[in-house]
């Protein structure tokens, strides 16, 4: 049998050599695969796992309170979107993380201290080996702190804030990859991280580019074209949100500039190719004449904000 044609009425519309694997869609909205030999056509159903199960029919979070200064009500993060932040090294790029991060794990309120956290747990992918938990802690108990003193009839020392801490920073899920190849499996294995963990709807990494000059020729653009095309589908279909940092490779500058500015920000050949799959991107650059930050969207939304003990302050 050479040929197969219209077989089994419109499960296939066009003819198939034998031995092809072909994806069908039923009318039940199951996929099957189906291999086409001499001897008839074997199909095997493709059951979805159970964690996509609760992430299609249960609800996810809503992150309308994430970051109201930077995401307005016509700009909200909402579950299947890819948020990505851009910049040269040391403008900023880990704080705003950890300033998303502390906002996720934060509870909406603690024993009548409102906290206006999400109570979201978190997957935090480490390329740069920025991460740091002491500095974590420390915004945690600078917005726990800052609330406290907002609660005029509050006994403070009735109040274990260790513990609290201690509490938030189980719903974060820490992941170190310390070459390309430990990165590429993590996000392979996703799916599988999330079916044991399918309380987790932030998904973040810092960075994207961190092994690039490691190992330039192993980063070629198929293997990255693979790499967002996973992750995205991961996001898509278990209906999270990404947060992702994104450093500069070699941005071109006019004669006489210090820092890089928004319209560099399609320069580099690793920012064009996650450019394809990102909802939103932010350029950050250090300002010239002062020590604030800008953090500048597509839509030439920009903000200004300075990074402090207690994390990011906006201006």
């Amino acid at each position: 049998m050479d040929e197969v044609k219209n077989v089994y009425g419109a499960l296939f519309r066009s003819a198939v050599p034998a031995g092809n694997v072909v994806y069908a869609a039923g009318a039940d909205d199951k996929s099957w695969n189906c291999r086409l030999t001499n001897q008839g056509i074997m199909c095997a159903c493709n059951s979805e796992s159970g964690a996509q199960l609760l992430a299609r029919l249960g609800t996810r979070p809503n992150f309308d309170g994430l970051d109201p200064q930077l995401f307005k009500k016509n700009m909200s993060v909402k579950p299947g979107q890819i948020i990505e932040v851009c910049g040269e090294s040391g403008c900023g790029k880990t704080e705003m993380l950890l300033h998303w991060l502390a906002q996720c794990i934060l509870p909406d309120n603690w024993q009548g201290i409102p906290c206006n956290g999400l109570g979201i747990d978190v997957l935090f992918i480490d390329n740069d080996c920025h991460f740091s938990v002491l500095r974590l802690v420390s915004i945690l108990e600078s917005r726990v702190q800052v609330q406290m003193q907002q609660t005029e009839t509050l006994d403070q020392d009735s109040y274990d804030v260790e513990t609290f801490i201690k509490s938030c920073l189980q719903h974060l899920h820490y992941q170190r990859c310390h070459d390309n190849v430990e990165f590429l499996i993590t996000i392979e294995a996703l799916e599988s991280l999330l079916g044991n963990k399918p309380n987790i709807g932030v998904v973040m990494i810092d960075s994207l580019s961190a092994f690039y000059w490691m190992d330039r020729n192993y980063y070629c653009e198929t293997k990255l074209h693979h790499l967002t095309h996973t992750l995205q589908k991961v996001i898509e279909d278990y209906h999270l949100v990404g947060f992702v940092t994104n450093s500069l490779i070699n941005p071109v500058r006019d004669k006489g500039e210090s820092s890089v500015t928004p319209r560099h920000l399609s320069m580099d050949p690793i920012s064009r190719i996650w450019q394809k799959i990102t909802t939103k991107r932010y350029l950050m650059w250090k300002c010239a004449s002062d020590f604030a930050i800008c953090l500048q969207s597509q839509e030439y939304n920009q903000q200004r904000l300075c990074i402090t003990e207690a994390g990011v302050q906006y201006q």
